[in-house]
């Protein structure tokens, strides 16, 4: 399976223009933004919610709190105590997700650390490959660059990840990789994916 040429500018465009795509993307970020902040400004004025309602305000009351709250649990890994430990927070994430924190944690007082790391890494690394992949649809470097850039300071996933210490990372890893075995005609590693 191929992916589609990003259309070209005609000739009535100036050739610095952006493709038409981009530009959809790009007002549909912009809604999607001005949606969720009237939403977060509603909850924090009219409802009085407060975290987690009161995104995209990033307070740091609970950074990392995912993540840390699984801290508590990682001691009991592999035993009965992993579901009792702490049962004001049961851990709600499928059983793979488990699995996958542990790994970090196994790196003691640097699994923070290796895990907000490994974040920025994967997000950085599919930025790459993205703008890459732009360059071949006949997209200048430029407007690449701006574009991901602009895609970043827009993506909430990425920002809660990285404030929260979300799994949902590794969730996006594998269907990223999913994603690309389909598209590389690696059928039963997109299905395992």
């Amino acid at each position: 399976m191929r992916l589609p040429r990003l259309s070209s500018p005609d000739a009535t465009q100036a050739p610095s223009s952006i493709a038409p795509q981009l530009k959809l993307f790009i007002k549909v970020q912009l809604v999607l933004l001005l949606a969720c902040d009237i939403s977060e400004l509603i909850c924090r004025t009219i409802l009085h919610l407060k975290e987690p309602y009161d995104y995209p305000f990033l307070s740091t009351d609970q950074s990392f709190w995912d993540f840390m709250t699984f801290a508590i649990k990682s001691h009991h890994f592999h035993s009965l105590a992993f579901f009792t430990a702490d049962p004001k927070f049961p851990f709600l994430y499928p059983a793979p997700s488990a699995v996958f924190y542990q790994m970090f944690f196994l790196f003691g007082p640097l699994s923070l650390l290796l895990f907000l790391t490994f974040i920025l890494v994967s997000f950085t690394f599919a930025a790459l490959l993205l703008h890459r992949a732009m360059l071949q649809r006949g997209v200048s470097s430029l407007q690449a660059a701006a574009f991901l850039g602009f895609t970043l300071l827009l993506s909430y996933p990425m920002w809660i990840d990285f404030k929260q210490g979300n799994i949902e990372i590794g969730v996006w890893l594998f269907v990223a990789l999913g994603v690309w075995a389909f598209c590389a005609n690696r059928g039963y590693s997109a299905a395992a994916c």
